[in-house]
């Protein structure tokens, strides 16, 4: 049976961003007796609820999300052919399969660099709300002019840079997403080729060019080509 794309932790941010989306509609700023709508709850009330209770658990998704799926794609195995003379030919195939491979990575790096910055502007803002509150504690005896404006000021970029952080990882993890299905749709579905079966134990080994470090079956003998610098090279043997 297919599982889920992105697995648990993606159904998890799903469910999180969807709690996110809809909350600060549920919230009701009208007094249910009375008819009376409250004009400052919608303008302060419902967004430091919406942060304090939707913003958590969806970084905790997007955290667990990066973890689980940030990793590099498993390095390819293929045996080479082998022209008059001994020169190894790489497979158009080969060179396809890298530059997929490349771009699933590339796809990673903004996912991570994304949800790394929504985390850390999140908790930038949240910084800047301890202060203004102490501020404001302070300020209730000796007064203080435009404290809610200078913290309006104080958070628009910290704001600015949580939701482009957070649209570069949705973006960047959607692209991942098909081009790994891509990936594993062009080999057929066929994952021995990746070492990607459950128990099967793993080695960890260099690459003698470029010193990428390279996974692949322990019981492996034979060729590994390196996805990042194309160097093919013997392992196993001896």
């Amino acid at each position: 049976m297919a599982s889920l794309p992105g697995g648990k932790s993606g159904l998890f941010v799903l469910l999180t961003l969807g709690w996110y989306l809809i909350f600060p509609n549920v919230m009701s700023c009208t007094n249910m007796e009375t008819g009376v709508f409250y004009s400052d709850c919608q303008e302060v009330l419902t967004p430091i609820l919406a942060f304090f209770c939707t913003l958590p658990p969806l970084i905790i998704a997007v955290l667990l999300y990066i973890s689980a799926h940030g990793e590099r794609p498993m390095v390819g195995l293929e045996t080479p052919k082998v022209r008059e003379g001994g020169a190894m030919a790489v497979s158009n195939v080969a060179a396809h399969q890298t530059q997929r491979i490349s771009n699933i990575e590339l796809a990673g790096a903004a996912m991570t660099i994304g949800g790394v910055t929504f985390t850390l502007a999140y908790g930038f803002i949240f910084l800047i709300g301890i202060f203004f509150l102490l501020l404001g504690s302070m300020c209730a005896f000796g007064g203080c002019s435009d404290l809610e404006q200078t913290f309006v000021n104080w958070i628009f970029y910290p704001d600015k840079a949580m939701k482009i952080g957070m649209a570069v990882f949705l973006v960047s993890a959607i692209t991942k997403l098909v081009l790994e299905y891509d990936l594993e749709k062009s080999e057929g579905g066929e994952k021995p080729r990746h070492a990607h079966q459950k128990g099967e134990e793993k080695a960890t080994t260099p690459c003698p060019s470029c010193g990428k470090k390279l996974r692949f079956p322990a019981a492996y003998s034979g060729e590994v080509q390196c996805p990042s610098c194309q160097h093919i090279f013997v392992t196993g043997e001896g």
